[in-house]
């Protein structure tokens, strides 16, 4: 189930769900958490338009 969300954009619910069920150590949260900052990242620079200046 974390790789379904992992792999549908829902990098916080898949930290939740190893978190809560104990997998913390197969899934661990920074990796997951790192991945969802840089997809937010490239996702509001693309709405906004700054890519193109930085």
């Amino acid at each position: 189930i974390v790789e379904i969300l992992v792999s549908s954009g829902k990098q916080i619910e898949a930290v939740n769900f190893s978190h809560a069920f104990g997998l913390v150590d197969k899934f661990p949260p920074v990796p997951l958490l790192k991945t969802y900052l840089k997809d937010a990242k490239k996702t509001s620079q693309g709405k906004s338009g700054i890519s193109e200046v930085i």
